[in-house]
Parts: structure tokens; sequence; C-alpha cells
């Protein structure tokens, strides 16, 4: 945690950082349990529409990790810390 003490605090409380990087976990998690399911085959098609649309978000995060760091670059720090950034 970039801003925030050790112990108990909110998701708003998160850096963009921790955001990100919960975002693919959730994701990742998602996929692994859709690709281990034993579903019916109509249910298997719909499965596997959703897990292209989960690889295709996923393929995002790094870009937005890159721009992320450039814009961050002009935001002040206090502004930063302020809003957990």
């Amino acid at each position: 945690m970039k801003y925030v003490n050790q112990g108990q605090f909110s998701t708003q409380q998160m850096s963009i950082d921790e955001t990100i990087t919960e975002l693919d976990d959730v994701i990742a998690i998602v996929m692994n349990i859709l690709t281990t399911l034993d579903v019916p085959e109509n249910a298997a098609k719909e499965m596997g529409v959703a897990l292209l649309n989960l690889k295709e978000a996923r393929t995002y995060i790094p870009y937005i990790r890159k721009k992320v760091e450039i814009a961050i670059k002009s935001v002040p720090a206090d502004i930063q810390e302020q809003e957990y950034l």
C-alpha cells in the first residue's frame, strides 16, 4: 500500500496500482473457474464467449498501467496522497 497505514482500509484507499492488480487478479480467478467447470454444452458456449471477453479485458491492463504511470507524474504529491493515488 503506497499511502495507507497498516491495518484496516477501504477499497477507495487502495492506490491505482493496487486497484489494477486487484482487477487483474479477479479476472484471472474468474477465468480459472470458468475453464474448470463441467457444464452442459449450451452453457459451455456462453462461457466461451465470457472467457474471450475476459481475455480481451486482461490485454488492456498493461496499457492502463503504463498510461497511469505517465499521468501520475503530473499529479502533485499532496494530491496523490490525499486521493490515495
